[in-house]
């Protein structure tokens, strides 16, 4: 199995969001070998996702993340990826200092997307402003050569 982490501030926003459209995503094209998760680099254990997050998905894509939990990024998370992509530049040279060992395996979003920029947090923003970020998130997700990184 082939493992993508996706890794954001607090693990309530963007990355669950990232994780759930690269599952959708993995599904449509047949990768059934490859599963994403995500993490948080100053994520809250068990937090749940925000309403604004979960209510985007469900009525735009019909995925549910209601379930989801924060977890906080540790060795293990990166350890076990093939691929580390963070919604930041910032995110990304974050984990490198944290983890020098795993950096030819972290990349920014804006690293792996044609897009070319970083996914800004949402966080505290009303429907639309999650309904902006989830399209961000999947115009790159759709957009990424996976078999150039798994």
């Amino acid at each position: 199995m082939k493992r993508v982490v996706f890794v954001c501030t607090g693990n309530t926003c963007r990355s669950p969001m990232a994780a759930a459209l690269a599952n959708h995503l993995f599904e449509m094209r047949g990768m059934v070998a490859v599963v994403a998760t995500s993490c948080g680099i100053f994520a809250t254990k068990d937090t749940r996702a925000s309403k604004n997050a979960v209510a985007v998905l469900k009525q735009w894509c019909g995925i549910d993340i209601s379930e989801h939990r924060a977890k906080m990024t540790v060795e293990k998370c990166l350890e076990n990826a093939h691929i580390v992509i963070a919604m930041t530049m910032g995110h990304k040279n974050h984990l490198c200092e944290l983890y020098p060992d795993y950096a030819d395996r972290v990349y920014s979003i804006s690293e792996t997307c044609p897009m070319g920029l970083d996914i800004e947090d949402p966080f505290g923003g009303d429907f639309e402003v999650y309904k902006n970020c989830a399209g961000q998130i999947k115009q790159c997700i759709g957009s990424i050569k996976w078999e150039d990184y798994l």
